[in-house]
């Protein structure tokens, strides 16, 4: 048995998620009636979605990031193709996604032989290996203040230059 429920709000984080990424044929395909193979395929499409957009997005990154992101997402969507239930489909997708936020962090650290590791700074720095820098240009900043609802920054002030440097 696959724990599937003709109900709307089983899993609806993740259907709201999906239709905010794919648009409401998605949620409608999902919404009450999706069964195991619906809920794979909507799974792959989500893995397959965020290659692209690491491809289409990371400007600057060395070729062994991109390959072990590569790696991460084949071996997540070989996965869940073979997920036999919905909760071991989102066993694997959530593991795949912790495993690709510490790669997008700077690398994945491997303490499976340690009893314990503190949540403190120092065992957390990941730049051994790679360092992340997020930079937004003027008209970056400037698309996003103008998304709908947002409220101007100090940022957004700044490049219109009304943010004065006392």
């Amino acid at each position: 048995m696959d724990n599937i429920r003709y109900d709307i709000s089983q899993f609806y984080p993740m259907k709201a998620v999906l239709e905010r990424l794919f648009g409401k044929r998605c949620y409608r395909k999902l919404k009450e009636t999706a069964t195991l193979k619906d809920w794979k395929v909507e799974i792959q499409r989500l893995l397959r979605g965020i290659e692209v957009a690491l491809d289409a997005t990371v400007d600057v990154a060395d070729n062994e990031w991109r390959v072990e992101m590569k790696q991460t997402l084949r071996r997540g969507r070989s996965l869940v193709s073979g997920a036999e239930s919905i909760t071991d489909l989102f066993a694997h997708l959530s593991a795949t996604l912790v495993n690709l936020v510490f790669l997008q962090i700077g690398h994945l650290p491997v303490r499976a032989s340690v009893e314990i590791v503190p949540l403190s700074p120092k065992y957390w720095q990941l730049n051994a290996y790679r360092s992340v820098q997020y930079v937004q240009s003027k008209s970056q900043a400037e698309n996003l203040e103008r998304q709908p609802g947002r409220r101007k920054t100090n940022r957004t002030l700044e490049i219109q230059g009304q943010v004065s440097r006392d």
